[in-house]
């Protein structure tokens, strides 16, 4: 039917496929893995497992100022639906923040591995929003896609912010790539 040659490439463009992070699927959430808190959330090109932010409320409709955002993975690949929380190191270099109170119900947050691009965590018509320019527009971010460099799993190629324009209420995205 086919060539030895031709089967053997066929063979290694579906592993390639298959295995290659550039051809990743980034299915969106679940309703199961919704959550009315939810910030925003980081998917990664590395597997379908994401990592979320939701706020943390000392009251309805105040913030806690001491812990203001929650971050945990939600597994969606070896124990479906499965939320765990951040390892000390995944905190402290990976996913984890640093913030500061700017104003009643506002903070400047510093995702660890972002802190070039700061965001503003504050109240919106009574609900919890981050906010970050996107392509130099004010913007709601709702998710940060982390593209894995093709040749290491720890090098990122770039990450790609999505969120809601705040003065059209259009989809906007950028991709930022490090230095």
């Amino acid at each position: 039917m086919y060539s030895k040659p031709l089967s053997i490439a066929l063979i290694l463009l579906m592993f390639f496929q298959l295995n290659n992070p550039l051809q990743h699927d980034d299915p969106p959430l679940s309703e199961s893995d919704q959550s009315p808190n939810r910030l925003f959330y980081i998917a990664r090109s590395k597997n379908t497992n994401v990592v979320c932010y939701d706020v943390q409320y000392k009251k309805p409709g105040q913030i806690n100022p001491s812990d203001p955002i929650k971050v945990y993975w939600i597994n969606r690949t070896d124990d479906p639906g499965k939320r765990d929380g951040l390892s000390f190191i995944q905190r402290k270099f990976a996913y984890g923040y640093d913030f500061d109170k700017t104003a009643e119900n506002t903070f400047q947050v510093h995702l660890v591995a972002f802190k070039e691009r700061p965001l503003t965590l504050t109240m919106e018509n009574n609900k919890a929003v981050c906010r970050i320019p996107i392509n130099k527009k004010p913007a709601i971010l709702h998710k940060i896609f982390i593209q894995s460099a093709p040749s290491s799993f720890t090098k990122v190629q770039y990450a790609e912010l999505e969120g809601v324009d705040v003065q059209t209420g259009k989809s906007v995205s950028e991709r930022v790539y490090p230095d």
